[in-house]
């Protein structure tokens, strides 16, 4: 009686977390508790101020996180600017404001804006509700610059962000791999840049970095090398991937110049590398036994393929063909893995169930029993060999 009450008492503790698979473990939970924008209507070419109220109403600090203020065009999908900021721990029942600036290049597009702010945008946070970390949409409305704002804008000192010598290494890679971006960023401006993020973007998902950089201040003619790694997203087939790499990838600078952020080189992609795994040198002796009998395996497990395999299991079945069926198997090994072109042994003693109906069977081993491993061909993990029970 006494561990049921304790149980029921933490099962009705406030933001404790019930649901499937959290158990009875308090959780923080992230919410926009209120955002605004100001100014609601702007020409090209200035910033405005997206205020954001994060709320912790779980009952653990949140850890770090990050939050994404994102300006999205109504009808343009590619007009979208904005960032994602990071943000300390939250405490929990606790709340934090901060201001994140969204500047418009001169380049922008006008027209009405959908201005929103997300919690813990990054995932980085297990929280009690993970669908509750989107806030209210707010408007703005982004306008033409006029004449003036033109000239004055052309004779303010500014900075001038561009991205030259975009190398990659490898130039081939494999879905998978990691591959090296490297450039200079470099202000060209007649005015000095403060902080700043460089970004990679692949062709493959080109509204989503792939990695990024912090850029220092920058003065006038100042540059900084940069390397950022990336994954070789998968494949098919063959086929080449563009690679840009973007100075002030969200967009936070007015500079005089917003055409030239970017630069790009191709490499060759190919499919992930994977493995194979196969049974070979399957023996049984003897060939005959009786019900209740005891046969002695040896066998080597291969990976044939030029990845390592993660862990699986090694599967023994006993069938009245040389088919695999679930319904079949006898038992399971497991393995902790295997590397590309290695192999490892089996030789050990099974004992045939008792209640097996005498007949002919085939005794069988199939690699990957369970098919958790991706392979370059699925069609040669069973080996089988003919038995009898008598």
């Amino acid at each position: 009686m006494i561990t049921t009450a304790v149980v029921l008492a933490a099962m009705c503790a406030p933001g404790g977390s019930t649901g499937p698979g959290q158990g009875l473990v308090s959780r923080p939970d992230l919410v926009v508790a209120a955002s605004s924008v100001d100014p609601s209507r702007v020409a090209a070419g200035t910033t405005v101020t997206v205020t954001f109220t994060i709320r912790n109403t779980g009952d653990r600090e949140s850890g770090p996180s990050h939050v994404r203020v994102e300006a999205r065009h109504t009808t343009d999908p590619s007009a979208v600017f904005g960032g994602n900021p990071a943000l300390d721990p939250v405490p929990a029942h606790s709340m934090v404001t901060r201001a994140f600036p969204v500047h418009f290049p001169g380049t922008a597009r006008t027209g009405l804006y959908r201005v929103q702010v997300t919690a813990d945008s990054n995932g980085d946070v297990a929280e009690v509700d993970e669908g509750n970390n989107v806030g209210p949409e707010l408007q703005l409305l982004v306008v033409e610059r006029t004449p003036s704002q033109v000239r004055e804008e052309m004779a303010r000192p500014q900075a001038d962000f561009v991205v030259q010598r975009v190398r990659l290494f490898p130039t081939t890679a494999h879905g998978g791999e990691s591959v090296s971006v490297l450039f200079d960023v470099v202000n060209q401006g007649d005015a000095a840049a403060t902080a700043s993020t460089a970004a990679v973007r692949l062709s493959t998902a080109p509204g989503a970095n792939a990695g990024s950089a912090a850029i220092p201040l920058l003065h006038q003619g100042e540059s900084k090398s940069v390397v950022v790694p990336v994954t070789a997203p998968n494949v098919a087939s063959a086929t080449d991937l563009v690679v840009t790499a973007i100075a002030d990838a969200p967009g936070e600078f007015a500079e005089s110049d917003e055409t030239n952020n970017r630069g790009s080189a191709t490499m060759r992609l190919l499919p992930p590398l994977l493995p194979n795994l196969v049974i070979e040198n399957l023996t049984v002796s003897p060939s005959t036994v009786a019900r209740g009998g005891s046969v002695h395996l040896h066998f080597q497990l291969v990976n044939r393929g030029d990845a390592d395999a993660r862990a699986m299991t090694t599967r023994l079945f006993l069938s009245s063909s040389r088919t695999y069926q679930p319904r079949t198997v006898l038992t399971d090994f497991g393995i902790s893995g295997l590397q590309a072109h290695t192999n490892t042994t089996y030789d050990f003693t099974y004992t045939i169930p008792a209640s097996t109906a005498a007949g002919s069977y085939y005794l069988g081993v199939k690699a990957d029993g369970g098919d958790a491993v991706s392979e370059t061909s699925e069609n040669d993990n069973i080996s089988a060999v003919s038995i009898v029970v008598q």
